[in-house]
């Protein structure tokens, strides 16, 4: 099963809900555990191997592939993929830990990691747009700036969730807030592929950056934020 989607649509919050939930509810579904792994800063594909092969401490011999093969076959594992479009292998991984018993959830940026099931996120509707702003920012649902607002970030939940927050913290109106967006160049999310979120994402941190001390941007700049 894959969970597909430009970055910023919940992919990982929905797969771990969900995988939480299967737990709760059916826990002897994966007897063998539940074993995840993030390729997000570490696309090495050994480095999953690694993560399962330390989580059922097996011992890397006679090679790490191989161990992990042999000690974990005919095991029930749910193996959680995240971000599976930074993989540098991800057929290798697949190949790897292949066998009937294993079920895998992967989240991916790419359409083509699917094998079989997929599920596609989409913006959210208009109605749960503003509902998640307004979580967000505190606003309430019958201000007029937040349906414009919500319109121009066009139902990406991480938009929503940066305007909000930044609302909420600086205090600043919806409508002050809009006729900013209004005049910025932001662009449709193309679901397809994605384009245009890091573009829009850096467009919304830039407000929000703005708004701490010089000492604070240099701090988040040492640190790689």
């Amino acid at each position: 099963m894959a969970v597909c989607g430009p970055g910023g649509m919940g992919k990982t919050a929905l797969a771990a809900q969900a995988v939480d939930k299967l737990y709760k509810l059916e826990p002897d579904r994966f007897p063998d555990g539940i074993v995840s792994h993030t390729f997000y800063h570490q696309p090495q594909t050994d480095m999953a191997l690694q993560s399962i092969a330390k989580t059922f401490d097996i011992k890397p011999e006679p090679t790490l592939e191989a161990a992990v093969r042999i000690a974990l076959a005919g095991k029930k594992i749910l193996l959680f993929l995240d971000g599976t479009e930074e993989a540098d292998d991800l057929k290798a991984v697949r190949d790897d830990l292949r066998s009937s018993t294993w079920s895998v959830l992967i989240t991916s940026r790419k359409r083509t990691d699917a094998q079989k099931l997929r599920l596609d996120l989409k913006p959210l509707e208009n109605k749960v747009a503003e509902d998640v702003f307004c979580e967000y920012s505190g606003s309430a649902a019958d201000d007029s700036g937040v349906q414009g607002i919500c319109k121009i970030l066009d139902g990406w939940p991480v938009g929503l969730r940066i305007a909000g927050r930044y609302l909420c913290t600086t205090g600043e109106s919806t409508a002050d807030y809009l006729r900013w967006l209004e005049k910025e160049p932001f662009k449709k999310l193309v679901e397809a592929d994605g384009r245009h979120q890091e573009e829009n994402a850096t467009l919304l941190l830039q407000r929000s950056v703005s708004q701490v001390s010089k000492n604070a941007r240099l701090a988040l700049g040492i640190i790689g934020a």
